[in-house]
């Protein structure tokens, strides 16, 4: 790309740079199906002519992690997603669900079960949405932007949520907003980390709910240091906006529960050693409101060569 610059070259990149940081992070923060971008770079190159530069864009910059995915690599892995994507929407076609409150449950528990939570730097895909729903190992990332990628395709709006810390959702119900956060609903319980295929551990507490929601354990979501949200996906600044969200939980009409009676996840569930589930359910029993969550840092490298 070849631009004018009228003004002083140090504005002209310092405007840009915000620019570019806006764009990404609304790539960052909407498109989950863009997996492979992350950290970006910007080159621009002075020509011979006065004022004429020259502007590259480099979403797979040396030290990205997916720079040696060439683009035939990368369609083969969104296919791999697509498929996983439409039996999953096959799956709830079956099932006549058609309330947005009992497709996003069925989207949230599909999810639970599915996944195993495993923070692996040695795996290239534990924050996208290809570990998620083909691998199904990730950490929260991958969680929140599966979540978005699938139900986003009922019309339902579903945004991003970060923290330092964190990812998570926001869904907007009735023209109000509220918070899903499916990676928390699959805790760690007693230490045991539950397994792919495992219901064991499944629960609905930070399903559509408010700020005030009060937890268990007397805490708070308004009082958690992790879903405390931070407006950029590269730095301190603030360069989005998020939705004002509700502060009571959302309730569910009749017909909304009465569709959650047919959710059937059964044919994902695996049946584990009844010793093992023994065993679980005895340590559950002795202290049902125990549950560890998972906590991992992320950061982004935005490279700015001038």
């Amino acid at each position: 790309m070849t631009v004018i610059v009228k003004t002083h070259i140090n504005k002209y990149i310092e405007k840009l740079s915000e620019s570019a940081e806006r764009v990404f992070t609304a790539l960052a923060y909407e498109n989950p199906e863009l997996w492979w971008i992350g950290n970006y770079q910007i080159l621009i190159y002075q020509t011979a002519v006065e004022n004429k530069y020259n502007l590259l864009f480099l979403t797979l910059p040396e030290g990205s992690i997916f720079e040696n995915y060439s683009p035939v690599t990368i369609s083969e892995y969104s296919k791999r997603i697509e498929n996983v994507k439409n039996e999953i929407m096959d799956q709830i076609s079956n099932q006549t669900l058609t309330t947005d409150y009992a497709i996003m449950r069925f989207v949230h528990d599909y999810l639970i079960i599915k996944i195993q939570y495993i923070l692996d730097e040695s795996l290239d895909h534990i924050r996208t949405v290809y570990g998620a729903l083909v691998d199904n190992i990730c950490v929260c990332e991958g969680y929140a932007e599966a979540f978005q990628y699938i139900v986003s395709k009922y019309g339902i709006n579903c945004i991003i949520a970060r923290s330092s810390t964190h990812e998570w959702n926001f869904v907007q119900m009735n023209d109000k907003w509220y918070i899903v956060d499916v990676t928390y609903d699959d805790p760690i319980k007693k230490g045991i980390n539950k397994p792919q295929g495992s219901a064991d551990n499944l629960q609905t507490q930070y399903f559509l709910i408010g700020t005030n929601h009060k937890f268990k354990n007397g805490n708070r979501y308004s009082d958690e240091s992790d879903h405390v949200l931070v407006y950029s996906a590269y730095s301190d600044l603030i360069i989005i906006d998020y939705p004002e969200i509700e502060s009571s939980d959302y309730i569910p009409s009749e017909l909304e529960i009465e569709e959650l009676n047919l959710i059937d996840l059964s044919n994902i569930i695996t049946v584990f050693n009844n010793n093992n589930n023994n065993n679980n359910n005895n340590n559950n029993n002795n202290n049902n409101n125990n549950y560890y969550y998972y906590y991992y840092y992320y950061y982004y490298f935005p490279y700015l060569h001038i």
